[in-house]
């Protein structure tokens, strides 16, 4: 029992390094666009929650996702020149913006119809608004705005944004907790094995003297 002891603090000292990493803001945490396709401003949302150590909430609190979602639109509408072509869906959170404690808000992202003079110079950037609403009230706290690539080819930014499974997963097998968990198992296996072979020789002695 005792030797699980270091094995049992290895272990949670691994889920507690790897933890945020996993549970980071990630394009996963907003839900799917009705009509398929990739959430507007995804990538600036999900930099904008990391940013204020966001973490999500239950969205039945406040104003609500239908109001908050017409609200973003309005604001929108004052705020660009351009025509909302898309909402997404908006995702409720607890995050402390610059300056302010945590607090409960919603976060909203939406796309812009392409302005004309882009359409006549050729541009393959889309316009895309993110939109903090304080969750009770519905007023406005942030507003960004993001230049995302149109033309449908996955961008470094898009890459960069998205949960790489694999490079978690190859920092965990790299961080010290497992490796030292790896060698406190080796080890104690090692250890064990020369005892038994200790104790099976002293019985296989013990047995010729009776003999």
């Amino acid at each position: 029992m005792v030797l699980v002891i270091p094995a049992i603090v290895l272990i949670a000292w691994l889920i507690v390094a790897q933890l945020p990493r996993w549970t980071a803001p990630q394009p996963g945490w907003f839900a799917p666009m009705p009509q398929g396709g990739t959430t507007p401003g995804v990538c600036a949302a999900v930099a904008s929650l990391k940013l204020y150590s966001a973490s999500r909430i239950n969205p039945a609190d406040g104003i609500g996702i239908e109001a908050a979602r017409e609200r973003a639109n309005e604001i929108a509408a004052e705020h660009y020149s351009a025509r909302v072509i898309t909402v997404g869906t908006p995702l409720a959170v607890e995050a402390a913006l610059s300056g302010s404690a945590r607090q409960a808000l919603y976060l909203v992202t939406l796309r812009l119809e392409a302005e004309a003079s882009d359409e006549t110079n050729g541009s393959s950037l889309r316009t895309d608004a993110v939109i903090y609403l304080d969750a009770v009230s519905g007023s406005p706290l942030r507003l960004i705005t993001a230049l995302e690539d149109s033309t449908g080819e996955a961008t470094a930014e898009a890459k960069a944004c998205a949960f790489d499974v694999r490079a978690a997963l190859i920092a965990a097998i790299k961080s010290p907790p497992l490796l030292l968990l790896a060698a406190y198992i080796l080890v104690t296996s090692g250890l064990l094995a020369v005892r038994g072979l200790f104790k099976a020789r002293g019985m296989v002695g013990t047995w010729l003297r009776r003999h």
